[in-house]
């Protein structure tokens, strides 16, 4: 997509600001029909080879190798170009699984009378997560399908069905299609999407969607659309409160890369909300002050369906309904591709490719 900027500048010096100081801007949406990228016939990827346990279904590609754990639900390993995507040190799950839980706000605080108080009423920062089927499917040799259905509960019974179909294609791609159910009683809630946990050293962060700061969807108007990037510790503002931060909106491909340039390419349709931090947010919500934080080496990435916005309950009025998300279904579809040294324009073009199955 194409966008329009339309910009005023002080003409001169003024007691305020030097000449050539920007007063107002406005970007509109500017209605250009874009190239046509042809889809990618899954008859022409390599092959794929499946090893299924009972324990493990492994699938092996061009340059790619993937390990989906049965019991885990979700991808417990994932090479491209023969470096490991995700975080394989400690016992938590790295590959993406439901997250509905953002940490606290001053604002979400709002002196006692916030949301705050209702996620926590809610459970929504103790769910546990079962896996109850896994079923695996081979339409062809080049592609494979993988059905899973998670439950995530809160100790007071209500939570939410987690549906994801995954498809892996002999090029390395995953799709992920998530449809996220709740179900009992519960509030409008803080978030609903995926975390995963990247590997160290993925710090390069790159994104097309508001930025370059962070921006929510009540705070998104100061923000333009654009291919925006920086490190991963550049997202993390310190707060005199830790708290969430870092989240960027309308976000529709997003790319983590280490030094050598090898990466993750992760392209949301419709755009997501997503953050990308060396903390969960249960690291930020457990400190009081930033200097009681410790800095993980993996990378926390958060791809949200939707994100509550954030409101003025410090001093003023909370979130407005119109930003909130109400406890129903929603959808959430990924697609994670191996990347390495692309330019911008490569990268978007390659955000676009589709697949004809």
């Amino acid at each position: 997509s194409y966008w329009l900027r339309v910009s005023f500048h002080l003409l001169e010096d003024t007691l305020w600001a030097k000449a050539g100081h920007e007063v107002a801007w406005k970007q509109m949406l500017y209605p250009v029909k874009t190239q046509e990228v042809l889809p990618i016939k899954t008859s022409s990827l390599p092959e794929l080879k499946v090893t299924d346990s009972s324990e493990t279904i492994r699938i092996e590609g061009q340059n790619f190798t993937t390990v989906f754990g049965r019991a885990e639900g979700t991808l417990i390993s994932l090479v491209y170009n023969g470096k490991e995507m995700l975080d394989q040190k400690d016992n938590d799950i790295p590959g993406p699984v439901l997250q509905a839980y953002r940490a606290v706000t001053c604002n979400d605080k709002a002196f006692g009378n916030g949301r705050a108080h209702d996620w926590q009423q809610a459970g929504l920062s103790r769910l546990t997560r079962k896996v109850k089927d896994v079923t695996v499917k081979h339409p062809s040799t080049r592609l494979v399908r993988i059905e899973v259905l998670a439950v995530s509960s809160t100790p007071s019974g209500t939570g939410f069905n987690h549906h994801a179909v995954w498809t892996i294609r002999g090029d390395g791609s995953i799709d992920i299609e998530n449809r996220f159910e709740p179900f009992g009683n519960l509030p409008p809630l803080p978030r609903i999407g995926v975390v995963m946990r990247l590997a160290a050293g993925l710090e390069n962060f790159r994104w097309y969607g508001r930025g370059p700061h962070e921006n929510y969807i009540d705070r998104k108007e100061s923000a333009d659309m654009g291919i925006w990037s920086g490190t991963v510790d550049e997202q993390y503002i310190p707060y005199p409160f830790p708290q969430e931060t870092g989240t960027k909106v309308d976000v529709e491909w997003l790319s983590l890369t280490d030094k050598d340039g090898t990466g993750l390419l992760v392209v949301a349709k419709p755009a997501m909300a997503a953050s990308a931090l060396h903390y969960t947010a249960g690291d930020l919500d457990a400190a009081e002050h930033t200097y009681e934080l410790r800095r993980r080496d993996e990378v926390i990435l958060s791809l949200d369906a939707r994100h509550s916005g954030l409101g003025n309950g410090s001093c003023g009025p909370g979130v407005l309904p119109c930003y909130e998300i109400p406890p129903e279904p929603y959808n959430l579809h990924l697609n994670l591709r191996p990347i390495r040294w692309l330019s911008n324009q490569d990268a978007a073009r390659l955000s676009r490719k589709t697949y004809s199955d």
